[in-house]
This record gives C-alpha cells, structure tokens and sequence, in this order.
C-alpha cells in the first residue's frame, strides 16, 4: 500500500464511526504478514498477491465512506504491529527449542500460522490469490519446516535412531571403499544407500555420510582388517 513507510512513523486515532472499517483493515493485514509464512507450509500464493490484496481493501473500504489515504494511514501502523506479533512469536518458538529442546512451541507456532492462513483463504477478499492441496500436504510441509529448524540438534522427524545407525554404517563403507572386497562393498551399498534420484531429506543425509567417508578414507587410511571390524560394528548397530 502506498506510502506505509511514513504512515508507520504516525500515531494512528481512529474516530469512533471508522471503528469498524478500521477492523476490518486490521484484519486484513494479519492476514498479510501471516503469508510471510504461509508459503514455506503449504499454501501457494499468486504472482502479484499482495497489491491485488491492496487493491481490494482500497474498493471495499471505499464503499463504507473511507478513503485511500486513511487506508495507508491506517495499514502502516497495522502491518508494522502485526510483524511485531509474529517477530515475537516466532523469537518466543525459537528460543523454546534452543533452551530447552522444546518442539511443542514450534508445532504450535506453524499450526497457528496455517489457521491464519486458512482464514484468509476463506475470505472473500483473497480469492483466486492462495491455495493449498489439502489439509494433509499441508502438515506434511509444516512438518518438513520444522525439520529445517531441529536438523542441526538431530531432533528431525526423519532423524531416528535407525537412520543415524545406517549413516555411520554407509560413513565406514565409503572410508572403506577401496579397501574392502567389492563384492561385499556393492552388496552393502545396494542395500543401504539411496537411489541416485531420491532426494528427501533422509536420502540426502545418507548418501552425505556414505560422501563424506570417501573424502575421509585418505585421512583414516584403515587397512582391510580395520574396515573388516569397523564395518562389522556398524552392521551390527543396523536395527
């Protein structure tokens, strides 16, 4: 909307027979600031979304007697409350996790923004402007988003304890690639490492380990008794 970098810098008084148009801009705006999020969890937005969101807002408000300059005025203190809330928010979700190793605040923040979401998709005013393929893509991306944030702490959905096993396994192979039997190498690996083409996050990290073991494998310079006993270990932690 135009001019929201100086209506921001004004204190905003709303006459008290603008109440409820200013209500419905407000409303309005936590819908935008909630499609900052909406398309990392699911939902898709059309090309030019949010000046098309502008546009409407300007014509429904026209027809309740409010102009566009007190739209902008209004929207610059709306949007920059509304980023405040979901700032705080998401530093509120982050720090659960970082301190405590506390998943429920981060499931509960991105659940929270696809309810925002969902509602404004239900609303008149963004119709033919955001989509999703059902309620179960959608918790699928949620999911994979807070995957994203929990990777480095091993706390992904898709980082179980068997996976990290068949990771080390496919470490020592590839540490130990040119030293054991190839028979026996391609046998393991056949069973163990992903397809090529696979590319979901647990596919990506063992096939990284089974790398990251060939970069390695000058390094650890093991001999075939050593890969022998390494790699019958790591056979053995395989559930």
């Amino acid at each position: 909307m135009i001019a929201l970098a100086i209506a921001a810098l004004l204190q905003t008084t709303v006459p008290p027979e603008q109440a409820r148009a200013y209500a419905r801009v407000d409303e309005v705006g936590s819908y935008l600031m909630a499609t900052t999020v909406c398309s990392e969890i699911g939902w898709t937005l059309s090309d030019g979304a949010t000046e098309q969101i502008a546009t409407r807002v300007y014509a429904e408000q026209a027809e309740t007697g409010v102009d566009q300059a007190t739209v902008d005025l209004w929207s610059g203190e709306i949007l920059r409350r509304h980023s405040d809330i979901l700032r705080t928010e998401m530093t509120r979700a982050a720090a659960a996790f970082r301190e405590q190793g506390e998943l429920t605040a981060l499931a509960a923040f991105f659940a929270g923004a696809d309810r925002r979401c969902y509602a404004f998709a239900a609303d008149p005013i963004s119709v033919g402007l955001i989509s999703s393929d059902g309620s179960a893509a959608r918790a699928l991306a949620r999911q994979a988003k807070i995957d994203s944030w929990v990777e480095v702490g091993g706390l992904a959905s898709w980082q179980t304890p068997a996976l990290t096993a068949k990771g080390d396994l496919l470490m020592a192979l590839g540490a130990c690639s040119t030293v054991l039997p190839a028979a026996r190498r391609d046998a393991m690996l056949s069973r163990h490492l992903p397809p090529a083409e696979s590319r979901d996050r647990a596919s990506v990290y063992l096939t990284g380990q089974y790398l990251e073991g060939i970069r390695s494998a000058a390094e650890f310079a093991f001999n075939e008794v050593q890969c022998e006993r390494l790699v019958g270990r790591r056979i053995a932690a395989v559930p």
